[in-house]
């Protein structure tokens, strides 16, 4: 009887043992599917608003692009970063450059874009390529009037 009540708490603990791994596996999965989803953030130039830039329009050359801009918290934000192209808007960073300070993060936008984080001189390029009435107000608001 005493064989029989051990081999019945050992079958226990056993189980509560891989419950007990179970859990530990289901936390640490979703610990680092927390991580990776916190990887980047929406720009927050206004604790009230996030700005989440997509797929409104299209560039004059037919070109579509469906892009997120967002933030790397970990990475330092490169000096006068000039715009990032996210569909048909332009975002001048270096405008906004007080938030992304704050955040400690750097411009980013998606692998759909393929590299739309563009250099300085590009601006009056692509500027050509965006229809000013749809996106002068967001401009404006994203950089504040500047």
């Amino acid at each position: 009887m005493k064989i029989l009540a051990m081999f019945k708490s050992c079958i226990r603990d056993r189980f509560v043992s891989q419950l007990f791994l179970l859990f530990l596996f289901f936390l640490v999965f979703g610990q680092a599917a927390v991580a990776f989803h916190q990887q980047w953030s929406p720009i927050e130039i206004d604790d009230n608003i996030s700005y989440l830039l997509d797929d409104k329009s299209i560039y004059k050359d037919g070109y579509n692009i469906i892009a997120t801009v967002g933030l790397f918290p970990h990475r330092p934000i490169a000096s006068n970063a000039a715009l990032v192209v996210s569909a048909s808007y332009l975002v001048k960073i270096n405008c906004i450059a007080k938030s992304l300070i704050v955040k400690q993060g750097s411009a980013f936008a998606d692998s759909e874009t393929e590299g739309a984080v563009l250099d300085f001189d590009a601006i009056k390029l692509y500027s050509a390529l965006v229809a000013k009435d749809v996106d002068a107000k967001l401009i404006d608001r994203l950089c504040m009037g500047e």
